[in-house]
């Protein structure tokens, strides 16, 4: 099997800065291809979010040399990895709230994170970046954790009027905040022909999801360069319907 991936970030039509940050890595192992990727945004409203967000891949990268390589050699096995990717984003958090106190400014971040190995799927999520799995139809693999899909998820609110909710960007979780984090760590099942989405809350908002299958899944086998122009056409079509956030689209599969 040969490894898909490109990306595309840009800090979008009105942020000086781009918050977001995003880690792609891959490694040939025994037991097949293993790819990791990860897409963080920083608190729009934060001190410094495009720090929080380069510490969060800059410990995910550490945690994909130094840790998980030994944890794969005994087998895959799903509790230990789930541990293991719990103890890294705790450390990412932790890390995060002792430059802050150190540091009198608030840093936070969210993190969505997909690791690919011997035809397993695990998804970890904090925050409101997401996954989509991409095939023959769109599945959302992550749960936003926000203001707004608790109130869904309730039955408080529309979900058809949740994109217009003046509370949609409020998260009740991130990284740099440990009090009550509890990841979403996920086995998931999917299609080996799937391709994966992982993006910024700046692209979903307006994605229409057919669209983003149709581009993606025009691709295969695919390479790196088409893959790359697509969402950098994804991303241009949501600024050009007045999204104005950092923008962040990764894309990998194993073809």
């Amino acid at each position: 099997m040969a490894i898909l991936s490109a990306y595309y970030s840009t800090k979008g039509t009105t942020r000086p800065t781009n918050q977001d940050a995003l880690i792609i890595r891959s490694a040939d192992t025994d037991g097949g291809p293993l790819v990791m990727a990860a897409v963080c945004d920083g608190m729009g409203g934060r001190a410094r979010g495009e720090l929080a967000s380069a510490t969060a891949v800059r410990l995910l990268s550490e945690w994909f040399e130094n840790d998980l390589p030994p944890l794969l050699r005994k087998g895959y096995a799903f509790p230990a990895l789930r541990g293991s990717i719990e103890a890294v984003i705790r450390r990412i958090s932790l890390t995060l709230e002792n430059y802050s106190e150190n540091h009198g400014i608030k840093l936070g971040t969210t993190l969505t994170m997909l690791l690919l190995y011997a035809g397993h799927c695990v998804t970890a999520n904090v925050g409101d970046s997401r996954i989509y799995a991409v095939g023959n139809d769109v599945r959302q693999l992550t749960r936003d954790h926000s203001v707004v899909q608790r109130g869904i998820d309730i039955g408080a609110i529309d979900p058809k009027e949740a994109w217009v909710d003046n509370r949609r960007n409020i998260l009740y979780q991130c990284l740099g905040e440990s009090e009550g984090l509890e990841p979403d760590i996920l086995e998931q099942r999917v299609s080996p022909s799937d391709i994966f989405l992982l993006c910024s809350d700046g692209l979903w908002h307006y994605l229409d999801l057919e669209t983003a299958r149709q581009e993606l899944c025009a691709c295969l086998p695919g390479h790196g360069d088409g893959m790359q122009a697509k969402l950098s056409e994804l991303a241009h079509r949501v600024m050009e319907q007045g999204e104005t956030d950092n923008i962040t689209a990764v894309a990998v599969g194993l073809v």
